[in-house]
């Protein structure tokens, strides 16, 4: 118990950043459940078209679908699929997840020289990376 006592500041501070956390959770969640798919396919497509011609990429097919656990991805043959939650995030977050899957369509890892490269359209990736983990899905 005086263990608890000790560390009764500490875990205040945490169940107020977890219930903050918890709180926008929520309000991402309801915006997720409120996407207009159609808007939001073009919308994607649309800037993914513009990112890829002002900076020389390439790319195969594009698929736009409502996935759960990948904010986007890049086949072997270039192929993108892009999750059509994108339209919620604040842009420099799209961008990024956009950005992330056009490297893909050269550098086909996760090297030191893919967040290199990416870098030199997102700034700091790895940190883009992290925020991008508080919207709720998994990995790249």
């Amino acid at each position: 118990m005086s263990f608890v006592r000790k560390k009764e500041t500490w875990i205040k501070k945490h169940l107020a950043i977890i219930r903050d956390k918890q709180t926008q959770n929520s309000e991402v969640n309801a915006a997720f459940l409120n996407i207009d798919k159609k808007a939001a396919r073009k919308k994607i497509t649309s800037r993914l078209r513009e990112l890829a011609r002002a900076n020389g990429f390439t790319f195969g097919k594009v698929t736009i679908r409502n996935q759960r656990t990948r904010w986007g991805s890049c086949s072997g043959k270039g192929d993108l699929s892009l999750n059509l939650k994108l339209v919620v995030l604040p842009q420099e977050l799209m961008d990024y997840v956009i950005f992330h899957e056009l490297v893909h369509t050269r550098i086909h890892n996760h090297s030191q020289r893919f967040w290199k490269e990416l870098n030199k359209y997102v700034g700091n990736g790895k940190a883009k990376a992290r925020i991008l983990k508080e919207y709720g899905l998994g990995i790249l």
